[in-house]
């Protein structure tokens, strides 16, 4: 938590060391701090990660990008009035010669299209009515995400069916610098 909070801060200062990061690492270090395990809410979780994926970037912001995104799909897939079960799926391949793609699906409710343009604006929520022992959201961490990503000279984009679930796609620039041993 020390060093999410430190990293962000760093964000926000234009402080940020960047330096080739393994995505297989990014997508490790976001399952390792997840808070809950989704298969005890009978969400299956699928990681198909290209060996070797290396990007330019700081790996602690990174991390909490993919986590948000892992964190909101799940919470999506647990709403009031819907059967448990579902998945989530984290894909990561080259996009072209010069750039990487991860992506975060889940296969729950989807977002209403009216709805799918203001999700990265700061301080809008879905989660307007959470279930007990939840909070309602803050409408800040797709903004933060967003901004992560274009700090690292990314993008993210969102593409969500009703009824069929949500992708959140991130790319990133390759880092041709092989990573130290």
């Amino acid at each position: 938590a020390g060093k999410i909070c430190a990293s962000l801060l760093d964000l926000v200062r234009g402080e940020s060391e960047y330096g080739p990061v393994s995505v297989q690492k990014i997508v490790d270090g976001a399952l390792s701090v997840l808070s809950r395990d989704p298969s005890r809410d009978g969400i299956s979780l699928r990681v198909q990660v290209r060996p070797g994926l290396v990007v330019r970037g700081d790996s602690i912001q990174l991390e909490q990008v993919l986590l948000n995104l892992l964190i909101n799909a799940r919470q999506a897939m647990l709403g009031e009035g819907r059967p448990r079960g579902g998945s989530i799926t984290i894909r990561a391949d080259e996009a072209d010669d010069s750039s990487v793609r991860i992506s975060v699906a889940d296969t729950g409710p989807g977002i209403p299209p009216e709805l799918v343009e203001k999700v990265f604006e700061p301080f809008f929520t879905t989660k307007s009515n959470p279930k007990p022992g939840e909070t309602r959201g803050t409408g800040l961490g797709l903004h933060i995400c967003k901004q992560i990503v274009e700090q690292h000279e990314g993008q993210i984009e969102i593409e969500s069916q009703l009824g069929r679930g949500t992708t959140f796609t991130i790319r990133l620039g390759k880092q041709t610098q092989a990573l130290a041993a």
